[in-house]
């Protein structure tokens, strides 16, 4: 079987870091007995100070269907990179993320013809959507315009998750690489089977009243203002509920501001991280799942909350789109607050019969989209595979 190296920054059994993680955990779980899989990934999770415990770092052990190798600090250096790149066997690499540093070293070595010449599949993970590259502008564009200038990458196959970022790669990216149109191949991301949730689980949907859940980073990119901000105007009794590890302190500050000035009606309270094995039954228990980012390549939360029988509010800024005529939700320009208002006005108004309705047609969703993933998608990442170690 070939052999593909995956770099990421973060891997199982991390969840702070969100989709990512659970994209390659994906990938790896389905088509692990077609290729041999090996990952670098560092050795604790999304901002943590200390590793994981019980696991040893910087040797190979098996998790799943891969071999994984958690590297400690001292073995993220560019030196330790090169040893490392330079002492395995493979037959392809696949970069998670374009600003990763891991990514970055991998790039500088091959400029510098410190590693060996191996095809490199880049998967952006949705970095390139304009809300992503909005946040810390400057900084990125200074980088992206030196890196590119230098050729750091050229020669790459591109993987991009839906037509949305086939877009967004080819307008951040053209005028450096040309070619950059026949170099990206499209391949959704995958999601393995979910747990249908149990109707005796949730509270029946009462009119005038409703439980909305935030499931996300708390980070600028996720947009958790925004949501808060929508609040203020609804009528009946309102709950959010907010889950996901703090990335920046500082946003979640300006949070709190905004939660204090709400009005009585509205409730708001932090329940802190999930677990992967929880989220399901978490998200049983809503009524409405309320993510308005500012951009996502998949949203894996997304679909675990229609697993879950939950429509969705989102902005459209996924490729999830033309969710109310499905009947699973809504997605929705951020330039139209008024709009996200009105959509959740309407969920508390809604009875339980209106509501069951929704929620059966979400799960059926979900249904179809694992059905559909079984014929076309993993098609689609063995001609990604195959297209790269060829070229």
């Amino acid at each position: 079987m070939k052999r593909i190296l995956i770099t990421t920054e973060h891997y199982l059994p991390g969840y702070k870091a969100g989709g990512p993680i659970r994209s390659i955990a994906n990938l790896v779980e389905l088509l692990g007995d077609e290729f041999d899989f090996f990952i670098l990934t560092a050795d604790r999770d999304f901002k943590d100070k200390t590793p994981y415990s019980g696991l040893t770092p910087d040797i190979w052990q098996t998790v799943g269907k891969a071999r994984v190798q958690y590297l400690s600090p001292d073995h993220l250096t560019l030196d330790a990179w090169a040893r490392l790149l330079c002492q395995l066997e493979y037959d392809l690499v696949y970069l998670n993320s374009f600003f990763a540093r891991q990514t970055r070293h991998t790039l500088l070595l091959r400029r510098l013809g410190r590693i060996p010449k191996r095809p490199i599949i880049i998967a952006p993970r949705g970095e390139f959507s304009p809300g992503a590259l909005g946040l810390k502008r400057l900084k990125k564009w200074v980088y992206i315009q030196v890196a590119l200038r230098i050729g750091l990458y050229h020669n790459l196959i591109w993987h991009a998750t839906s037509d949305s970022e086939i877009a967004d790669i080819r307008s951040a990216l053209v005028r450096f690489i040309p070619d950059i149109a026949s170099r990206t191949m499209l391949a959704p991301n995958l999601a393995v089977a979910l747990p249908a949730f149990s109707p005796t689980k949730r509270d029946p949907k009462q009119p005038h009243a409703i439980r909305i859940v935030f499931l996300s980073r708390v980070a600028r990119k996720k947009n958790l203002d925004f949501a808060l901000g929508v609040l203020q105007d609804l009528e009946g009794a309102v709950t959010l509920d907010i889950y996901g590890p703090k990335e920046d302190q500082e946003y979640w500050e300006e949070c709190e501001q905004i939660i204090d000035r709400l009005p009585p009606n509205i409730q708001v309270t932090y329940g802190g991280s999930v677990t992967p094995d929880r989220v399901n039954d978490v998200l049983a228990n809503y009524h409405l799942f309320f993510l308005p980012t500012r951009g996502e390549n998949f949203g894996h939360a997304i679909v675990e909350a229609w697993a879950a029988g939950c429509p969705v509010l989102i902005s459209d800024q996924t490729p999830w789109r033309n969710l109310m005529e499905k009947g699973i939700g809504w997605d929705i320009p951020l330039s139209e607050p008024e709009r996200f208002g009105q959509v959740l006005q309407q969920m508390i108004d809604m009875d339980e019969t209106e509501f069951s309705s929704y929620s059966a047609r979400c799960q059926q969703f979900v249904v179809d989209l694992m059905r559909k993933q079984v014929q076309d998608d993993l098609q689609s990442y063995r001609n990604l595979f195959r297209t790269a170690i060829g070229h």
